[in-house]
């Protein structure tokens, strides 16, 4: 559906007890939903809602899982991973890959999915949706690129009649020029060509555009982890995506009290100012450093930091559903 338009924030009065998460996730829904080009959907939109000339040349379309990758990558943070890169013309689209489509998240303890169910609403008009993915244009000093991400809901704004015909794409945009080109040099690549597999994508139109400043981004604890700095930890990514709200929801095995939404533009633009030295580091490059990669239309490659695999598991620190970090009260 395009544009549609992510679930409201609806949330429940007082204290509430839920069940806990049971249902089947995906590693990465985009794939799960359309595995033979995860990535189309979010390009088609673009094509549909704007013309060749307001979005003009497209140096990387990527999304938050694979810039977030990268990002970690050039921080130093020890985090497995692997992605495809495909050249189409002149524009680098970074795909994301897991070891299969349908590849699910195993033992999922904790109350985030539901909670999330629980607290929004889809309206009328977006009714049977099951997420909402969102397109965003970045500028890296050279670089243009857009990145696809997932909205967890959005808040109605006072003045959000002013914001309903605003582009989703965000004018201001993270800097660092060095960030991705240093990332994508020191990856390991793989030359692969895949053929391409015919079946048409199907989209309709419905929903509504929704400002970049109405969206949050949900995360719920266990109350034995409540002394953790949960925001600090989710600041590169929140920055990544440009999300300025942010909803911590604790509780005592799922038993959740009154909820409120927090404003984390300043702390976002402290984590930038404060991680200028990582981001930059390596300088210099260039985007002549990117033509190993662009040789003709079509070719695929690789990029990995690690041949192990990469698991989501609940360990002793994990904190979402508050059993194994009963030693940390």
């Amino acid at each position: 559906m395009i544009p549609g338009k992510p679930a409201l924030w609806t949330p429940r009065k007082g204290s509430y007890q839920l069940r806990e998460d049971d249902g089947i996730y995906y590693r990465d829904p985009n794939a799960a939903a359309y595995g033979d080009h995860p990535m189309e959907a979010a390009v088609v939109s673009v094509m549909k809602m704007n013309s060749p000339s307001s979005h003009g040349h497209i140096d990387l379309f990527a999304c938050g899982s694979t810039l977030g990758n990268l990002l970690r990558f050039v921080r130093g943070v020890d985090h497995s991973f692997r992605m495809l890169v495909e050249v189409v013309g002149n524009t680098v689209h970074l795909i994301r890959r897991e070891n299969s489509p349908k590849e699910q998240i195993i033992g999922v303890r904790g109350f985030g999915h539901v909670f999330t169910e629980e607290n929004t609403t889809w309206e009328k008009d977006v009714t049977g949706s099951n997420s909402h993915q969102r397109i965003m244009r970045y500028r890296f000093d050279g670089l243009d690129m857009m990145v696809r991400f997932q909205g967890d809901g959005y808040v109605k704004l006072i003045d959000e009649e002013e914001h309903h015909h605003a582009p989703t794409a965000v004018g201001a945009s993270p800097q660092p020029e060095s960030l991705l080109l240093n990332a994508l040099q020191a990856l390991k690549i793989r030359e692969e060509v895949r053929p391409t597999l015919e079946e048409a994508l199907q989209t309709v139109t419905g929903g509504q555009i929704v400002p970049q400043d109405a969206m949050f981004d949900i995360k719920t604890r266990s109350i034995n982890v409540k002394h953790r700095d949960t925001l600090g930890e989710e600041l590169p990514r929140l920055w990544l995506a440009q999300v300025k709200r942010f909803i911590l929801a604790h509780h005592t095995s799922g038993k959740f009290e009154d909820v409120e939404i927090q404003d984390v533009s300043e702390n976002i633009e402290a984590w930038e100012a404060d991680n200028q030295a990582a981001l930059r580091r390596d300088g210099g490059a260039d985007s002549d450093e990117e033509s190993p990669e662009r040789e003709g239309d079509n070719d695929l490659g690789e990029f990995t930091d690690d041949d192990s695999e990469n698991f989501t598991a609940c360990d002793e620190t994990c904190g979402y559903c508050g059993r194994c970090a009963t030693s940390l009260i």
